[in-house]
């Protein structure tokens, strides 16, 4: 536990938070916990370690719901799921998280700019979540999009 919270320590006092989607991926199994509490303080943790901004924290909780309504089966109201942190969190990301979902229901790859400073920010992965949702046709199909938009796989995944 020392070197995670040295590690921690280290990432805050180094200047500006990272906003990447290490963390993401990090939660991913998170999702098979069936209770929501549960599932919300454990995802934090695990946020906290490597990944303490707020935009982490709430994309965090969203992916890990998107996965989970989807790995039970459930109905996955994704802007229901973000309306939900209204009443924690700060507004205005929020907002950021309803306008990318709006985007994601006509996705246009060639306006994201997944390379550079950018690459391997967690609005990017989120927004690749975000289009799988909706995308209506296999899952291949969707892979093979994902594949063709180039960038890395992190975002990508």
């Amino acid at each position: 536990m020392t070197t995670y919270r040295n590690r921690r320590n280290k990432i805050i006092n180094s200047g500006p938070l990272t906003e990447s989607n290490g963390c993401m991926m990090r939660c991913s199994p998170i999702a098979l916990i069936e209770n929501f509490q549960r599932r919300r303080d454990i995802s934090l943790c695990g946020r906290d370690i490597t990944n303490p901004a707020l935009i982490c924290k709430l994309a965090n909780i969203i992916y890990i719901e998107i996965l989970h309504n989807f790995l039970y089966k459930k109905e996955c109201d994704v802007p229901k799921i973000i309306s939900s942190l209204r009443q924690e969190e700060n507004n205005f990301l929020i907002d950021q998280f309803i306008v990318l979902w709006n985007e994601s229901q006509q996705p246009n790859w060639n306006t994201r700019v997944i390379s550079g400073k950018d690459k391997g920010w967690i609005m990017h992965a989120l927004y690749c979540a975000f289009v799988a949702v909706t995308f209506d046709q296999s899952f291949i199909s969707f892979m093979k999009l994902l594949v063709e938009m180039g960038g890395d796989t992190d975002t990508n995944r």
